[in-house]
C-alpha cells in the first residue's frame, strides 16, 4: 500500500522492544517502522530498532502524548497504522475457530483492512489485543467487546479532533479514540480472527509505572460520562480491582471484518480438530 506508516511509540525500552521482531516474524519490512522515541532517548534506541526509522518527539512523557504527536506528524490521506511496543507476536485464529497460527503476511490483512474501511466509508479498525479464540471471533459483536484495543489499529489521517485522545495518560486512549470514530463516521471495524501475543505491563516501562486503582476508576467514569451513547460503567469482576467501561451493543456501530483474506487451508486442514471431525463424518 502506497505511503503506508507503521509508528511505534515506545519510552525507556531502548533494549527490550518487542514490536520490530514481531513485525519483521510477520512478513513486514522494518524500513515501513517509524520509532517514536523523546528526543534524550534518540541515541539509546538509534542500535536496537533494525532498519527501522528513528523519530523523535519533544511531547511529554506518556503514552498519550506520543500518540497524540504521531497523529500530528503525518500528511492528511497517510493509512497510518500504530503498535504498542511490547507485541511478542501477530496470529491469526483459523476459520473453524481451533487453531492459532503466526501470522506471515501481516500487510495483507492490514491492507484489506485499509480498504474494507474504505469500501465503507469509515476509517479506524483494530484487532484483538489478545490470542484468545472467543475475542478473535464475531462473537465479540455480540459480547459488547467493540472498541479498537490500542495494541494494533489504524486509520487515514484526516487532521481531525477524533485522533486526538485528552483523557489520561494511556489506561482509556483507545476507548476515547474509539468513542471519538464513531461519533465522527458512525461505525469502526473490528479485524476479526486476528490477534496479538504482548508483553503488556510485563515489561520495564509501560503503562504499570503509573496504573492505580483509583486512576483507573478516575477515567473509566471519565468516559462512561463523556460517551454516555457507547458505554456503561462496569464494576470491577471478582477477585478485580480495577471497573471497565463496556460497550453497548447497538446494532450498526461496529463493521466486523468477515474472515480471514488469508483463508489458509492449509492450517484447516492441519487442524487437528478438523481432521477429526473430517473422520467422524
Amino acid at each position: 500500500m502506497r505511503d503506508l506508516v507503521i509508528a511505534v511509540p515506545s519510552h525507556g525500552r531502548a533494549k527490550t522492544i518487542k514490536t520490530l521482531k514481531a513485525l519483521e516474524d510477520a512478513g513486514v519490512d522494518t524500513a515501513l517502522v517509524d520509532v517514536w522515541v523523546l528526543e534524550d532517548e534518540a541515541d539509546d534506541y538509534r542500535d536496537n530498532i533494525l532498519d527501522a526509522n528513528l523519530r523523535t518527539h519533544d511531547s511529554p512523557v506518556g503514552l498519550v502524548p506520543a500518540r497524540n504527536a504521531i497523529a500530528r506528524a503525518y500528511p492528511i490521506g497517510t493509512p497510518l497504522v500504530v503498535a504498542d511496543d511490547d507485541v511478542k507476536q501477530f496470529v491469526q485464529l483459523s476459520i473453524c475457530g481451533h487453531e492459532i497460527r503466526p501470522v506471515k503476511a501481516l500487510l495483507d490483512h492490514v491492507e484489506y483492512l485499509f480498504d474494507f474501511a474504505d469500501d465503507h466509508a469509515l476509517r479506524l479498525w483494530g484487532i484483538s489485543a489478545n490470542k484468545i479464540p472467543f475475542w478473535m471471533k464475531n462473537t465479540v459483536l455480540i459480547s459488547g467487546q467493540k472498541g479498537a484495543p490500542g495494541t494494533f489499529f489504524g486509520y487515514r489521517v484526516s487532521g481531525g479532533d477524533e485522533e486526538i485522545v485528552t483523557v489520561g495518560d494511556g489506561e482509556v486512549e483507545d476507548i476515547e479514540r474509539t468513542c471519538n470514530f464513531l461519533r465522527k463516521d458512525g461505525a469502526i471495524v473490528f479485524g476479526a480472527y486476528l490477534g496479538i501475543d504482548s508483553r503488556q505491563r510485563k515489561e520495564v516501562g509501560g503503562l504499570q509505572n503509573t496504573r492505580t486503582a483509583e486512576k483507573v476508576e478516575a477515567e473509566i467514569r471519565e468516559m462512561v460520562e463523556m460517551f454516555p451513547e457507547y458505554l456503561r460503567y462496569r464494576a470491577p469482576a471478582r477477585g478485580k480491582t480495577n471497573p471497565t467501561a463496556k460497550f453497548i451493543v447497538k446494532r450498526g456501530r461496529t463493521v466486523s471484518y468477515p474472515a480471514p483474506i488469508l483463508a489458509d487451508r492449509e492450517v484447516l486442514e492441519s487442524c487437528k480438530w478438523c481432521v477429526q471431525e473430517m473422520m467422524i463424518a
